[in-house]
């Protein structure tokens, strides 16, 4: 399951609102760390992952990792995700994105 939200994203200035989204992203990714240990994933995907996670993704790899997150996932365990994006009305930055795998 991925359960991001971004309705306590409420920075001053586009660079905080982006390191905030980044912080975020990357606590998802390490709440997935059996990616890392995967045979599905191959090392070229487990190498952005960990790039990610150290903080070390430019600015295209961070727009670009939530749906990298997701297709390594559907790899690992083999089921499609679905994503849904809630928006609220009163935050800076209003979605929240639900993500989930069925039951294995």
């Amino acid at each position: 399951m991925i359960f991001i939200t971004f309705k306590d994203v409420k920075r001053d200035t586009w660079e905080e609102t982006y390191d905030q989204i980044s912080s975020i992203l990357r606590q998802e990714f390490e709440r997935h760390s059996e990616l890392l240990e995967s045979e599905h994933c191959n090392i070229y995907k487990k190498a952005y992952f960990k790039t990610v996670v150290e903080e070390k993704a430019d600015d295209t790899d961070m727009m670009m990792s939530l749906q990298r997150l997701s297709q390594m996932l559907d790899e690992h365990y083999g089921i499609l995700l679905a994503s849904f994006i809630r928006r609220f009305e009163t935050t800076l930055l209003p979605y929240t994105v639900f993500c989930w795998l069925p039951d294995i």
